[in-house]
């Protein structure tokens, strides 16, 4: 590698010949006092540049025996390091390792235990430190993303879409994940170096294309993006500070890319914050006033932002299977509770305060029985607070009595309604700002009004008053379709037995047709809209039966409003995995509707319907038996066929399950045809009972008294005298100690004179509304003549007009009625000389 003048040059002789003997220290010291002159420059540079090259080619050898050593290939390790030495003999790194290789060359034959040793050496333990410090970064990066979603996301910021939401939070976890990943392989492999350029200025791009999605969504959503100032404006800040850093202060190409890098990954953080701040995951906590976290009632929140408006009546006529859905959209996946104890409490909430995906939370604090406040926060930030009681709600009065059972069942009764306003509070806040929400609540917009629907129609949260609860729910928000339709279902359901079908039936009608469009367009509105044109094609049935089919007109519309419903469910490809359940439960229903239709049209009946009875289903739903019993009425009553009867009569039986069914049978005009049946007399209750255990108060602990020998008044009389008597029997009855009291105030009213000790006068008193001692004395003190009419009135229509409480009231009214006897006596007269004159004149 010489230069020819190196052999004319001694002092370069002499340094050439350290170099070849592997003295490069020497070799360069030696180059390096070469006089400068023309001759002897270019022998002092190409030393040097032989020296650094020997010196990199000794390192080489190094690497490549330390590889060797790994590999367990001693010998070609001795032959690497020796070569090393050879060239350079002052290489300590070449000693060692030569030394180590030795030492190896000694050992046993590699084990797999010895590989595996060097296998967790060489790569485990580095990969797992870069996974490590990986993990650190996207844990860091995460939570700063979730402590700055409160203050990129307003409280009030309506969220983005969901196509620009999964964007957001894909352009930021990628940015975030890309600079956790970079930053430990920086410090390993040095990727901003010469060789790593091409690949650094990738990032360039990446910045740009982000500054122009950026720009496109605040065009697209202007308007919207105006709440979104603190994004906007740290976004802007940032690569603002990038620029001037990138062309002023910095000149470097490596410390320009970094700063290319922190500046994505800046972006990221702020993106990654902006789609955490708009999830929809709500923490619920439901507290006493003392700050304790009660498990039950934040339950009962939980299962009510996900069911709430569920236990609405199952119809808008009794025997309909239209279970209405819920106003909440809410999963399991959006929401969680705090759990109860002073610990898991704590511990959870610090454990949820670094959650970056949690939202929402909602804690309701249970004031007292009558009032419940609320507090809503949006990524730790105060969102909405409100506080109301029973009384703002209208909600009427509970009545508490003395007992220790029925303060318990009051104020459970309270808390549920007070938690039912929270879950619809809550509700309709978050709807404000997540518009998917809306699409269930059909047209809601006060969360009272919400509150008031629910209550009313649900029989577990209130007992009376359901007709006025819904006015006022309609009265607070008109535009909420659901609580004008369960009004008008109300004001049908409360009305008289002579009805007005074709009223009920045209404000349905004009009620589908007056909803507002916008409240059309949501996917709540196609189950109350099934629901309704169902009610219509009934009402209007139920119009043309009272007509006693004469009214043509009222079975036309009822065959546009099934047409309708026909139509209505058959949903479209969107709304069929929405509404399979419920086309699958009203299927059956509809058809049975539209034979009825048929067999009630003027004219012979088709062929095809003739064939068609849901009969042929071995065992129907209750309120699908309770539709065909209709049918069979309909077949008896118009088309003459006799065995229906029978088949109304096991339909019936089928059916009638409650006490409430029996009264809706009673006076459902279709089964006039049954009225002379007595099979169908004893199914709604219309037979009078022929002993004690038979009456309404004994339904559910008839056989427990018969087994204990309690059949009659005297014996219910003796074993419930006192407190401690009343309460051991309802113990033994397993029932609540309210219903005892009501056995008792009945045989009581039996022991007061022995012609009311009979099962028939209980039984018609029962129907009067007398069931006490004290009624019966209310009811003679107000009107005496109209309890003794009431009681022969429902005597002579249920054959027990022979009865002796019945052919002489006076004795009873003066035993218990709080008649005197010369009291009784003169209206005895009076009556008998009305009788007298009635029948002088031929008025009988």
């Amino acid at each position: 590698m010489s230069t020819p003048d190196t052999a004319d040059n001694p002092i370069c002789k002499t340094a050439k010949r350290y170099l070849d003997a592997g003295y490069l220290n020497l070799a360069q010291a030696t180059y390096i006092t070469v006089p400068t002159t023309a001759d002897t420059t270019d022998c002092a540079l190409n030393g040097l540049r032989d020296v650094a090259t020997a010196r990199q080619n000794a390192a080489n050898l190094v690497t490549d025996g330390q590889q060797k050593i790994r590999e367990g290939k001693t010998s070609e390790a001795k032959t690497s390091f020796n070569e090393a030495l050879r060239i350079d003999a002052e290489n300590a790194a070449a000693a060692t390792g030569l030394v180590k290789a030795v030492e190896q060359g000694h050992q046993a034959i590699p084990t797999a235990s010895s590989n595996w040793d060097r296998f967790y050496s060489d790569w485990l333990i580095p990969i797992g430190k870069l996974v490590l410090f990986i993990a650190i970064g996207l844990t860091v990066l995460l939570s700063a993303s979730g402590i700055l979603s409160g203050w990129v996301v307003g409280v009030g910021a309506v969220v983005w879409s969901k196509g620009e939401r999964h964007l957001a939070s894909f352009v930021g976890l990628a940015l975030i994940t890309a600079t956790s990943v970079m930053l430990p392989l920086y410090a390993m492999f040095k990727p901003f170096d010469s060789t790593m350029r091409i690949l650094c200025w990738m990032a360039g791009p990446v910045l740009v294309g982000l500054v122009v999605l950026v720009l496109i969504m605040w065009g697209r959503h202007r308007d919207i993006w105006r709440v979104w100032s603190h994004l906007l404006c740290s976004l802007g800040a940032i690569v603002m500070v990038a620029v001037t850093l990138s062309f002023t202060a910095l000149t470097a190409l490596e410390a320009r890319l970094g700063v290319l890098y922190v500046t994505l990954g800046l972006f990221g953080v702020l993106m990654t914050a902006a789609a955490l701040g708009q999830n929809l995951r709500l923490q619920v906590e439901a507290q006493l006033p003392d700050g304790t976290v009660h498990a039950a009632s934040t339950d009962y929140l939980l299962a009510r932002m996900q069911t709430l408006g569920t236990e609405s009546p199952n119809s808008l006529h009794a025997a309909s299977p239209l279970a209405p859905s819920p106003l909440s959209r809410l999963t399991s996946e959006h929401l969680s509770a705090l759990p109860a104890g002073a610990t898991a409490s704590s511990l959870s909430r610090v454990f949820f305060t670094l959650r970056p995906d949690l939202t929402w939370r909602a804690r309701a604090t249970i004031v007292d029985d009558n009032r419940v406040s609320i507090t809503l926060s949006r990524n730790g930030r105060h969102a909405k607070s409100i506080i109301f009681s029973r009384l703002d709600l209208g909600l009427p009065p509970i009545p508490v009595g003395s007992k220790e059972l029925q303060n318990t069942m009051a104020k459970d009764l309270a808390r549920a309604q007070l938690l039912t306003g929270a879950a619809a509070f809550i509700l309709l806040h978050l709807s404000q700002v997540h518009p998917d929400l809306k699409q269930e609540l059909c047209g809601a917009r006060n969360w009272k009004s919400v509150t008031l629907q629910v209550i009313a129609t649900s029989a577990s949260l209130i007992h009376e008053g359901r007709r006025a609860l819904l006015a006022r729910a309609v009265n607070e928000d008109p535009g909420y379709a659901l609580a004008r339709f369960d009004y008008l279902r109300e004001v049908c359901d409360t009305s008289e037995e002579d009805r007005d079908y074709r009223h009920l039936a045209e404000m349905t009608d004009r009620q589908i047709t007056d909803t507002a469009e916008d409240v059309k367009n949501l996917t709540g509105w196609k189950p109350l809209h099934i629901r309704a044109l169902y009610r219509s094609a009934v009402l209007w049935v139920s119009e043309y039966v009272q007509t006693q089919y004469q009214d043509t007109a009222a079975l036309s519309k009822a065959q546009d409003s099934t047409q309708a419903l026909i139509k209505a469910i058959k949903p479209s490809d969107e709304d069929k995995d929405q509404l399979s359940d419920l086309i699958e439960r009203i299927r059956p229903f509809v058809d049975n509707l539209q034979h009825c239709i048929s067999v009630l049209a003027p004219g012979p009946m088709p062929e095809s319907a003739h064939w068609f009875h849901p009969h042929g289903e071995v065992f129907p739903a209750p309120a699908l038996a309770y539709d065909n019993a209709c049918l069979d009425c309909f077949l008896l009553e118009t088309r003459h066929e006799g065995q229906r009867v029978d088949e109304a009569i096991e339909d019936l039986r089928f059916a009638l399950v409650t006490e409430a069914d029996s009264q809706t049978a009673r006076t459902e005009r279709s089964f006039q045809p049954l009225q002379g049946d007595r099979r169908f007399r004893q199914l709604v209750g219309t037979v009078p009972p022929t002993s004690l255990l038979e009456l309404p108060v004994f339904a559910t602990c008839r056989a427990s008294l018969h087994s204990a020998g309690l059949t009659t008044s005297y014996e219910l009389v003796r074993r419930t005298d006192t407190e401690t008597q009343r309460s051991n029997l309802a113990a033994y009855l397993e029932v609540s100690p309210i219903l005892v009291d009501q056995i008792r105030d009945q045989v009581l009213l039996a022991q007061l004179h022995p012609d009311l000790d009979t099962p028939g006068m209980l039984h018609l008193f029962i129907a009067a509304g007398v069931n006490s001692p004290d009624a019966l004395r209310e009811a003679a003190r107000r009107d005496v003549g109209g309890l003794v009419r009431a009681v022969k009135a429902k005597a002579a229509e249920d054959g027990l007009t022979n009865l002796n409480g019945v052919r002489e009231p006076w004795r009873w009214l003066v035993a218990g009625g709080g008649l005197t006897k010369p009291q009784a006596l003169a209206i005895r007269i009076r009556r008998f000389g009305s009788a007298v004159i009635r029948r002088s004149t031929g008025n009988l």
